[in-house]
């Protein structure tokens, strides 16, 4: 799977490769295209009048951050009706980039987009269940997607692969593991640190990670473990098991991904390693004191799984709420 055009990691801050589909580079420059069909007239001048008619205090970062959200989905929604979208990705994802630094886009902005999209992409047939993470047959481009939830949520984990995985303060969650350029508070770099009260902070206490998991959303899992493979294998499944900062939830995203309604996101975890179940997670074993059938077989379609769990202490868990029932 891979982003088409390619996208290349905000380490580097630099425009898309070169080596994206010779059919999208040679469009036209978005520039030349009329106003009324441009990224320019739909995102940018927008977004850049929003800028300059508030001061730092008279808006919230985050009703600033969804403002921008709706123009780019608007514009994504735009692009998608009139077969537009190669132009639009590659615009958006310079706008995102912001290589001079002209559109007064920082990492709290970016952040909370990703968390826009996450929070509120809705749920289809496709998206949830084993249909969510299974292995494509042919290479899936970001352009052949109809989502727009899912395209920016796609533009930002290639640009920025950490994002998923920490909160908006996030001096709560950065790991070791991330690369040493993802260690700046969102907060500090942001241009309006002012805005950022702590009780707006604690609207954000969670990642975009566990958010999705608790939703089921196992084709936003599926992309944001995607865009995690630039960390080592091993490192990206610790991420994983990382708790969610928000202390009334405290859980796993596995964890959270089974206690949701739809399993698409518990198949995504599993599916990418299942030794993400390994011991401490307790999982596994909550299913099953809980009779929560869908969710046990969600795990034993995992052959390792599978091995792990045939013992006689979990067949003997697995039948106990029946032993009671009889009491």
């Amino acid at each position: 799977m891979s982003l088409n055009p390619d996208i290349q990691s905000s380490q580097t801050r630099t425009k898309p490769s070169s080596n994206a589909d010779t059919s999208i580079e040679s469009m036209p420059d978005p520039k030349e295209s009329s106003d009324d069909q441009s990224v320019n007239q739909k995102v940018i001048k927008p977004w850049m009048k929003l800028r300059g008619d508030i001061k730092e205090t008279e808006m919230r970062l985050y009703d600033q951050a969804y403002e921008l959200f709706k123009l780019l989905r608007e514009a994504l929604e735009y692009a998608l009706k009139h077969e537009q979208l190669p132009s639009f990705i590659i615009d958006i994802t310079d706008f995102f980039i912001d290589e001079n630094r002209e559109y007064r886009l920082d990492d709290c902005i970016r952040w909370l987009i990703l968390n826009n999209a996450v929070q509120r992409c809705p749920l289809g047939i496709e998206d949830v269940g084993v249909s969510a993470v299974q292995t494509e047959t042919v290479e899936e481009t970001i352009t052949g997607e109809k989502n727009s939830y899912i395209i920016i949520i796609r533009i930002i984990t290639e640009l920025w692969p950490h994002f998923p995985f920490i909160c908006l303060d996030n001096s709560r969650t950065f790991h070791r593991l991330f690369p040493e350029t993802a260690d700046k508070l969102l907060v500090g770099e942001c241009y309006f640190r002012d805005s950022h009260t702590k009780e707006q902070m604690r609207e954000f206490p969670s990642t975009p990670l566990h958010r999705a998991a608790g939703k089921g959303n196992g084709k936003v899992i599926k992309y944001m473990i995607h865009s995690g493979r630039r960390f080592q294998p091993d490192d990206l499944l610790q991420i994983l098991k990382l708790h969610d900062p928000d202390q009334r939830s405290g859980k796993t995203a596995l964890s959270l991904a089974a206690i949701a309604e739809n399993l698409g996101a518990l198949h995504a975890l599993l599916d990418f390693d299942a030794s993400i179940a390994d011991t401490p997670d307790t999982t596994f074993e909550e299913a099953l004191k809980k009779g929560k059938e869908n969710v046990v077989e969600a795990f034993l379609q995992q052959p390792e799984l599978r091995r792990k769990f045939a013992t006689t202490d979990y067949i003997l868990l697995a039948i106990q709420p029946l032993k009671e029932i009889n009491e």
